[in-house]
């Protein structure tokens, strides 16, 4: 449930912490910068003043030896992988990055932050439905993260599962419609039906638009309208780590961007996003034990769905999607048996 902030000295819990971050300027909360457009994508930057904890990106980790994603014992499962840190920091692995690799491609359910020297299990969906067989013994993080759209539907379900059974699993049958769907809409031939062959094909016109789209100084944040309607929005603790994961994020929204009619107009996107914003503070918030060290807070209200994980008093990473309500991705699939992993 919502919490409200009675006395301010006291130390908020994780649901009022990322409740007030979100909101608009406000001590500590967002504020809102100048919208740029490329094609039918327009991105809104975001800022903040807040807190940050401590860790390493994986993408800045990721072939140093001392981090590595992995199948578990046993010939693996498709819903669970290994992840072991053998540093001595804390190791950031975001919701909707790509790991490709070992007996299927994956995507990671939901953001986690891996103690140091730490070995520990994390839940994932498989976004490679045609293979189930040996392709090297370490997970590798693929350029792009997973197409917005396919997030939204996956998150959709593992909030569920929080809420409902405890667990970060997903609806699998509903994560393999949604790539499906996207290889459809980009006119992809996959042998494997896996979402990162997307990336690959059509790899020329995500660089010709991220040439355009770079983020500011500062920025901490960014919101995806696509089409004219809102899309998505990730939120992290510092500039830094929007500054590594940039080019995976916003390729991702590019993808996204090119299946739609362009029409985008910076000034209507931009106040379409501020409309979709200011009405997150708004939404039933709970809290979750998180994977790792701290709090995975699910928030869901008419127009929205997000996770997010709180470290102290840090929101290490929000990813919000705007649902149906709003206009934005659209409706789950109906086909197929559900399967839950």
């Amino acid at each position: 449930m919502n919490e409200k902030i009675s006395n301010p000295q006291q130390p908020l819990t994780p649901s009022a912490t990322v409740l007030q971050r979100i909101r608009l300027d406000q001590p500590g909360g967002l504020t809102l910068g100048r919208a740029r457009s490329v094609g039918a994508l327009t991105l809104v930057p975001v800022f903040h003043d807040g807190p940050a904890a401590d860790y390493i990106p994986y993408a800045s980790v990721q072939g140093s030896g001392q981090f590595d994603i992995s199948e578990v014992t046993g010939g693996g499962q498709v819903n669970t992988l290994v992840a072991r840190n053998q540093s001595d920091q804390a190791v950031l692995l975001l919701e909707g990055e790509i790991l490709e690799g070992m007996q299927q491609t994956r995507v990671l359910n939901i953001t986690i932050l891996v103690p140091a020297k730490t070995t520990l299990n994390i839940p994932v969906s498989c976004v490679e439905a045609g293979r189930w067989h040996h392709d090297g013994a370490a997970a590798s993080r693929n350029e792009f993260h997973l197409s917005p759209r396919a997030r939204s539907r996956k998150t959709a379900t593992v909030n569920v599962s929080a809420r409902s059974l405890g667990s970060y699993a997903s609806n699998q049958s509903e994560v393999w419609a949604s790539v499906d769907d996207e290889l459809t809409a980009h006119h992809v031939a996959a042998p494997t039906r896996a979402q990162s062959d997307i990336g690959r094909a059509r790899g020329q016109e995500i660089e010709r638009d991220l040439a355009q789209l770079e983020p500011r100084p500062g920025q901490a944040g960014v919101v995806a309208v696509v089409g004219g309607k809102p899309l998505c929005f990730d939120l992290f603790d510092r500039p830094a780590t929007l500054d590594i994961v940039w080019r995976g994020l916003v390729g991702s929204y590019a993808l996204d961007a090119m299946t739609v009619p362009r029409r985008a107009s910076a000034e209507r996107d931009a106040a379409e996003a501020l409309k979709w914003l200011s009405r997150l503070p708004g939404a039933v918030a709970t809290e979750h034990p998180g994977v790792g060290i701290g709090t995975t807070v699910v928030l869901s209200s008419h127009g929205t769905g997000a996770t997010s994980l709180v470290v102290g008093d840090a929101v290490v990473h929000l990813a919000a999607f705007a649902t149906t309500e709003t206009g934005g991705f659209a409706r789950p699939s109906r086909r197929g048996r559900t399967a839950w992993v």
